[in-house]
């Protein structure tokens, strides 16, 4: 009897570590996104750059975010940054995240300030991936900053907020993780690569993008009437977007 409760217990514990082994192993062998760059950038060139995430990085992404990294996510990883001639465009990183469905990698396309760009999976286990690769899905995240982010996701990270992302109820869940994904990368890649981000930035670091409400004001319309293109039928006003650029770093006057 003793001897067949040892053997219980020793093949227990043997699962255990092969479990453990294979989920460590998962983490590790990120494959290299050479095809997801090219479909990302077509034209482009890129340059890697490898970093250490260590146990300073993972409590300092614990600080900026309310769910840290796994431990089996530190060690060297690799930023790609992305460039058409000298010019810097964006970078791209492969970042895993646990799911009950398993480890998802995903290979993220950032902007020269750290703003989303697009996404692809390269692995996932979910039968409703589909639905997240989606343009639907991706416009909904495309060129939103950390902060943005963060304010789509509960204060765990492990659901959405109610006037966050339009997904099916049934996707919810998974578009978190996603989300979730995104935020460790963004910070990931600020704090490990600060140097060559840095360089990079077209923005100031502490600006925001701030929509304007109202692109075609009466001084606008009048504008383009006086250059003969006020009624020009080739542009679809209803959907332009225009932006402001709000520096944080600047006191306002007193």
């Amino acid at each position: 009897m003793k001897r067949l409760i040892l053997i219980k217990l020793s093949a227990l514990l043997i699962a255990g570590s092969i479990a453990e082994a294979i989920q460590a192993q998962a983490y590790c062998a990120l494959r290299d996104p050479v095809r997801q760059i090219g479909e990302l950038y077509p034209g482009h060139s890129y340059v890697s750059h490898v970093g250490v995430v260590t146990t300073a990085a993972r409590k300092e992404v614990s600080n900026r975010l309310p769910f840290t990294l796994h431990f089996n996510e530190l060690g060297s990883h690799t930023l790609y940054a992305v460039g058409k001639g000298e010019t810097k465009v964006g970078y791209v990183h492969v970042r895993p995240e646990i799911t009950r469905w398993g480890i998802m990698e995903i290979t993220w396309s950032l902007d020269a300030d750290l703003r989303v760009q697009d996404f692809a999976f390269q692995r996932c286990r979910n039968r409703r991936r589909a639905i997240l690769e989606n343009e639907d899905f991706k416009k909904q995240i495309r060129g939103k900053s950390f902060d943005e982010l963060l304010s789509l996701i509960n204060q765990d990270g492990t659901s959405l907020t109610d006037d966050g992302i339009a997904v099916n109820s049934l996707d919810e869940e998974f578009a978190a993780s996603v989300i979730r994904c995104a935020l460790k990368t963004i910070v990931l890649t600020d704090i490990v690569w600060e140097k060559q981000v840095q360089a990079a930035r077209i923005l100031p670091q502490d600006s925001k993008l701030q929509a304007v409400t109202k692109v075609y004001t009466p001084s606008l319309q009048t504008a383009l009437e006086r250059m003969f293109i006020g009624d020009n039928n080739d542009i679809d006003r209803e959907n332009v977007k225009a932006f402001r650029i709000v520096d944080g770093s600047k006191k306002k006057d007193s």
